[in-house]
């Protein structure tokens, strides 16, 4: 795991297969594993399940791609050309 850019707000990281394995891992078993209400899991993460599962969702998604990307030969270029970013929630 690399840090590609940095500001106040946002953090730009390069993320490994295996990086995105156990960020995928940990946040399938924030969302599934472990039972936590939405009040508990509210206060232990600082986000609702909502958002937990839109990060979830655009993680495992990128796993995804990144195997498409590994059967189809595609570049580093066209990786960070897909554009996944996560929706904010205000």
């Amino acid at each position: 795991m690399e840090i590609e850019a940095l500001t106040e707000d946002e953090v730009v990281l390069i993320l490994s297969r295996d990086d995105v394995a156990l960020i995928n891992n940990a946040l399938n078993e924030v969302c599934n594993g472990i039972h936590w209400d939405d009040a508990e899991l509210r206060t232990r993460t600082g986000f609702t399940r909502e958002e937990v599962r839109a990060a979830l969702k655009l993680i495992n998604r990128a796993g995804r791609e990144m195997g498409q990307a590994r059967v189809t030969g595609a570049s580093r270029a066209d990786l960070l050309s897909c554009g996944l970013t996560v929706p904010r929630v205000q």
